[in-house]
């Protein structure tokens, strides 16, 4: 798993996988640095699987399902979010 691979096409892969902080959504929908979005929304649709992470910080089930519809691509759509389960020294 790389970080930041999906905009190196040289790179061979078996999977892109596409992740969307549910906290954030698409921000102001702009590239950085203007904007949180590291690819282009027409680039979107080479993903294989788009993960959705953090959703347990989400609003509602309405901003996932706004992120989902706002994506616009045919694969699918993942939530994710972390749940701790215990502390440790």
């Amino acid at each position: 798993i790389l970080d930041d691979a999906y905009q190196h096409l040289a790179i061979r892969r078996d999977l892109n996988i596409l992740l969307i902080d549910a906290e954030r959504g698409l921000g102001n929908g702009s590239l950085l640095p203007l904007g949180i979005l590291r690819e282009p929304e027409n680039q979107w649709v080479r993903a294989d699987v788009i993960i959705i992470t953090k959703t347990n910080l989400a609003a509602s089930d309405s901003v996932m399902q706004m992120l989902k519809n706002e994506l616009k691509v045919n694969c699918p759509v993942f939530k994710f979010s972390f749940e701790p389960q215990r502390l440790s020294r």
